[in-house]
C-alpha cells in the first residue's frame, strides 16, 4: 500500500474531524442567508464543466452566488487551506451549497438544517462501482462519510438510485432522478456550434479530418492513478493515417500539473468527436446522447471486473467491445463506417432524465 496515500487519508481525517468543525462553529453565529448559494470543488482551480450551466443560470437570478474552487492535488497547501477556510465561513451561513464531487470540508461538521447541500456528481449512469462500494476509492480504515451532509444527489435516471444510495451510504430518499445539469448543453445548438468554432479555430489542421477521442477511466486511487492500453492507442494512431486525428484525454490527475488546464474539457471534446474510444468511464453516457460511434477498449476487463466490479452488465452496453489490441483497428473502422447511432435500450434506461431540462428541475429546488 502506498504510504504517502495512507498518511494523506489520516491527515484528511484529522482535518475533517478536528480543525474544520471548530472553524464552522465560529462562523455559524449569524443567521442562514437563504439567498446565498455557494459552489465549491476540490478538484479544479476554476469552475468544473459539471457546474458550468447551473452556475450560469443562477447568476442570472437575484441569488448571491459565491464560487470557491481549488485543486487539492495540484495547488499549494496554503492556497488549499485558504480556500477551505473561505468555504467554511460561507458554508456556515449559506442557504445552499452546490458540489459535483467528493468535497471533504462539506462533511466536516454537523451542518445547519437550514442549509441544503446539493451534490450534482460528475458522472451519468451507474457503470463501475465507486465510493463505499469500491475499496480503492474509500479505504476501510477511513472514518467519516464524505457525503453525509448531502440533502440532494442528482442522478441521470431512476435506475441509478439504489447504486448511488449504496455507494454514498445515503437513504434512497436523498437521490433525485432529475437529470445531470451539464448534459443540457448537448441539446443546445448554440453551445455545440460555439465549441466547434473555438476548437477548429485553435486546431485548424483537424477541421477536415475524422476525430477519434480516447477518454479512459481513472484506475487506482488518488495516490496511485494509472492508465491501461496507451501503447495500443499510440499504435492505432499510426494505423489510422493522415485522414484521422487521435486525441488523448486521460483523467487530469494523470497529467503533469502544467498540462491540467487545457482549453477544452473532455465533455466539450465530445462535441467535435466522430468516434469515442473509452473503457469504463461514465463519459460514454454523455457521448451516447450525441448518437455517434463508440468503441469500448477494455484490455484488462477480467481483472477490472474482479477487482472493482460493475453495477450493470458491461457486455450489454452500446458500441463495439474490444479486449485484444489486434482487434482495435478493425473495430474502429467498422464503427466509423456506420450511420448515425441510435441510443440503445441500456442508454435510455440510464439517461431517461437527461432530456435537456435537468437544470430547470434543479433550479426549482433552489428557492
Amino acid at each position: 500500500m502506498n504510504r504517502k496515500f495512507v498518511l494523506k487519508q489520516y491527515a484528511k481525517m484529522g482535518m475533517q474531524n478536528l480543525f474544520l468543525p471548530v472553524v464552522y462553529r465560529i462562523y455559524k453565529r449569524k443567521k442562514v442567508d437563504k439567498n446565498c448559494v455557494v459552489f465549491a470543488d476540490a478538484h479544479h482551480s476554476e469552475v468544473p464543466f459539471s457546474m458550468r450551466y447551473l452556475l450560469a443560470q443562477l447568476q442570472k437570478t437575484d441569488k448571491r452566488v459565491i464560487t470557491i474552487f481549488s485543486d487539492y492535488a495540484g495547488d499549494s497547501i496554503w492556497r488549499n487551506l485558504r480556500q477551505m477556510l473561505r468555504f467554511m465561513k460561507a458554508y456556515a451561513n449559506a442557504g445552499y451549497v452546490i458540489l459535483c464531487d467528493n468535497f471533504l470540508p462539506a462533511a466536516s461538521c454537523k451542518k445547519r438544517r437550514e442549509t441544503t447541500v446539493i451534490q450534482l456528481w460528475h458522472a451519468c449512469g451507474a457503470l463501475k462501482k465507486f465510493g463505499y462500494d469500491a475499496p480503492e476509492d474509500i479505504p476501510g480504515y477511513y472514518r467519516g462519510n464524505v457525503w453525509k451532509n448531502c440533502d440532494i444527489v442528482t442522478v441521470s435516471s431512476k435506475q441509478c438510485i439504489p447504486y448511488f444510495a449504496s455507494a454514498m451510504r445515503l437513504p434512497k430518499e436523498r437521490i433525485f432522478p432529475v437529470g445531470v445539469s451539464r448534459t443540457d448543453l448537448y441539446y443546445q445548438k448554440a453551445f455545440c456550434d460555439e465549441v466547434r468554432k473555438r476548437f477548429f479555430c485553435a486546431y485548424p489542421q483537424m477541421e477536415n479530418k475524422k476525430i477519434v477521442l480516447w477518454a479512459p477511466t481513472f484506475r487506482g486511487n488518488a495516490g496511485q492513478g494509472s492508465l491501461c492500453g496507451e501503447a495500443a492507442i499510440d499504435h492505432l494512431a499510426l494505423q489510422l493515417g493522415e485522414t484521422w486525428e487521435l486525441i488523448k484525454a486521460p483523467h487530469p490527475h494523470l497529467l503533469p500539473k502544467e498540462q491540467r488546464t487545457g482549453s477544452f474539457s473532455t465533455e466539450e471534446l465530445l462535441v467535435v468527436t466522430d468516434l469515442l474510444i473509452t473503457d469504463y468511464s461514465s463519459i460514454l453516457f454523455d457521448y451516447l446522447l450525441l448518437h455517434r460511434p463508440l468503441v469500448r477498449f477494455a484490455p484488462d476487463l477480467a481483472q477490472y471486473e474482479e477487482k472493482r466490479g460493475f453495477y450493470m452488465d458491461y457486455g450489454a452496453l452500446a458500441g463495439t467491445l474490444v479486449v485484444r489490441e489486434e482487434d482495435l483497428y478493425g473495430a474502429v473502422i467498422k464503427e466509423a463506417g456506420q450511420a448515425e447511432k441510435a441510443v440503445d435500450f441500456d442508454a435510455r434506461l440510464y439517461l431517461d432524465a437527461c432530456d435537456g431540462k435537468a437544470t430547470e428541475r434543479i433550479m426549482r429546488m433552489i428557492q
